[in-house]
């Protein structure tokens, strides 16, 4: 007895992106998948690999079936699904395409190029005051003497400090305007806590 196959276009089209956005498969996974739908074809690679992009960011879509001839790829004009909750869909697709191999911790520092620093709950200003110890001088800190430990960080260099005094969700604290580096750092921390809101409002204003 012989088995035949047909593929759903609209299946294979929804099933791609919910692996990829809802539940956050890898994208080897879900690039395997789509390509499995365009092989035999004399397109070369790096096309067929843009449109697997076109599809998981809603440009293009599989339609029609393959037991009667009618599978295809066509533009896709449809509006997106209510589990696609960011305005910044480029970034967020890079975010989860290239994920950060280093995870974030609840709590801690993002200094202005952008780099997290973990630190334990309740333990910012003794980590800040053995960090500002190490790396700046006596005279750095005097010239801005009424703030001492995480306050200087944040009000004198620019830092952005997350925490909060009841164990819950982190807070935002920052003195200056946030530099690039930090707010993709930001951006990337409320996308692996899954603060989508959070995330979408650093960037509403651009």
């Amino acid at each position: 007895m012989e088995l035949v196959f047909n593929v759903d276009g609209e299946l294979i089209t929804n099933t791609a992106r919910e692996w990829f956005w809802v539940e956050k498969r890898p994208f080897e996974k879900v690039e395997e998948l789509l390509l499995s739908c365009m092989c035999g074809t004399n397109i070369k690679l790096e096309i067929l690999k843009q449109y697997v992009e076109d599809i998981l960011k809603f440009k293009r879509k599989f339609t029609g079936n393959t037991k009667d001839n009618s599978f295809k790829l066509t533009i896709d004009n449809s509006i997106l699904p209510k589990y696609i909750k960011t305005k910044n869909l480029d970034k967020y697709y890079l975010r989860l395409k290239n994920p950060d191999i280093e995870k974030f911790y609840k709590y801690g520092f993002i200094n202005p190029k952008g780099k997290f620093f973990a630190v334990e709950w309740c333990e910012h200003a003794k980590w800040a005051s053995e960090y500002i110890k190490k790396h700046y001088t006596i005279e750095e800190q005097m010239v801005n003497y009424k703030y001492t430990g995480a306050d200087f960080l944040v009000y004198v260099k620019g830092w952005i400090l997350l925490h909060n005094a009841y164990q819950g969700e982190a807070k935002l604290e920052k003195a200056k305007v946030m530099t690039k580096a930090q707010k993709e750092t930001l951006f990337d921390y409320y996308i692996y806590f899954n603060r989508m809101q959070d995330a979408n409002n650093l960037y509403k204003e651009e």
